[in-house]
């Protein structure tokens, strides 16, 4: 749904770019049923996966509980973050 390459080249444009691609790929594919399907499937593998005695997955209690002030972090941190090595050089 996100093409990390095209996140890549919008960097340099700045984060209301790539923001913005983001959100259109969101709302572009918010009712698309194999999109929400997939999505469906990883959460539960995620949260029943080698589920601990208070019966949360260790996996998802790296997310943490930050809500949207979190994943504007990470989304923010992956912006700025330095563009990867092309390994083909």
């Amino acid at each position: 749904m996100i093409d990390r390459a095209l996140v890549d080249e919008l960097r340099p444009a700045g984060e209301d770019a790539v923001l913005g691609y983001i959100y259109r790929q969101i709302t572009e594919h918010s009712g698309d049923l194999a999109v929400r399907s997939v999505l469906m499937e990883r959460f539960r593998a995620l949260a029943t996966c080698t589920a601990a005695p208070d019966g949360l997955s260790p996996r998802l209690r790296e997310l943490g509980h930050g809500g949207a002030r979190q994943v504007a972090r990470i989304v923010r941190q992956t912006i700025l973050a330095p563009p990867p090595m092309d390994s083909s050089r």
